[in-house]
This record gives C-alpha cells, structure tokens and sequence, in this order.
C-alpha cells in the first residue's frame, strides 16, 4: 500500500481493493495527447487538486481506472489523468 510518501504492506484481511487498486503485473504503458493536469483525486472541482501540468507525450504508467480517469505514475509520483488525454 501507498500512504502519502510511504509504501508498505499488510494483510488483506484489512484491505478493501477499489477500482483505482492494481498490482505491477497488470500497469501497462502510455502517454498523453495533449498539455493534461495531473490530479490528485479523480475530479475536476478545484484547482487545488492539480499535481502538475504534464506535457504533450509524457510517458505514463496506468495503475488503474476510476471515473474516467486513470491513475497514472509519472516518475514516481502517482495522480490521475483524465482518460481523454492519454493513448
């Protein structure tokens, strides 16, 4: 599991897997069409919700899909971009 800068680990008797949950085995490749916003969760609503503008052709890694957006590693940070930006 990811809680804030840490990574860990613990049972799944405690865990509740969500449509945004994945495993490296199943992270696939991509990038984006256009100048994007990455978000921190997956929403529009609020400016204070950007990450970073990632450029036209960032390479992304896919970690999963939740309302339209997927959360995405880009050098070691994750967010969410919206799936109308990415190929």
């Amino acid at each position: 599991v990811q809680a804030g800068s840490l990574n860990g680990y613990i049972t799944k008797k405690y865990a509740k897997l969500t449509s945004a949950a994945t495993t490296a085995s199943t992270a696939s490749s991509a990038k984006t069409t256009a100048n994007v916003n990455m978000r921190k969760t997956p929403s529009t609503s609020s400016s204070k919700n950007i990450i970073t503008l990632l450029k036209k052709g960032t390479a992304l890694t896919l970690l999963g899909k939740d309302s339209g957006f997927y959360l995405v590693s880009v050098n070691g940070t994750q967010g969410y971009v919206s799936t109308k930006y990415v190929k």
